[in-house]
């Protein structure tokens, strides 16, 4: 259900989020997007969509995140898990294969972000698992061994 209810935020009203840690801004918003869905184990066939578009996989069983949201134009890929659950594990060969799926080139030209949203019950205490695969990201400027610290944890805020 937090996932079904992160997919119709994001698609109708856009999301606000609690960012963990040391922040100046600790809120952040997300603006309203297009939901698409896609195989990460298969290239898009076409280019990426010109606006922001977030991409949902086509197999309920994916590993690694919930959704992807591309911004072409800003050269952002943003990677969400949701999870109501207290820790979660990091699979980073998921978003390697999905970044060469979508056609994002390695590099320093676009920002990566891989965002855990929890409940905001969870937000303190929530745990990332050591990274399997580490060094995986590399070529898209994520350090072996530093990619627990990298991810970002927030929670949903939501208003009904």
């Amino acid at each position: 259900l937090f996932e079904m209810l992160f997919f119709e935020e994001v698609k109708t009203k856009g999301l606000s989020l609690t960012l963990r840690g040391e922040r100046k801004e600790p809120l952040e918003r997300w603006e309203v997007c297009l939901i698409d869905s896609f195989n990460p184990r298969s290239p898009l066939l076409n280019s990426l969509p010109e606006g922001r578009t977030c991409f949902r996989p086509e197999g309920i069983f994916q590993g690694g995140f919930d959704a992807v949201i591309v911004d072409r134009q800003a050269q952002k890929v943003e990677f969400v898990q949701v999870t109501t659950a207290k820790k979660h594990t990091f699979k980073l060969m998921y978003f390697f294969e999905a970044l060469i799926a979508l056609g994002i080139p390695a590099g320093n030209g676009w920002n990566l972000r891989v965002i855990f949203v929890t409940l905001q019950t969870h937000l303190k205490q929530f745990q990332i698992e050591p990274a399997e695969n580490s060094g995986a990201l590399e070529t898209y400027g994520w350090k072996k061994g530093k990619e627990r610290k990298k991810a970002e944890v927030a929670a949903l805020d939501v208003t009904v």
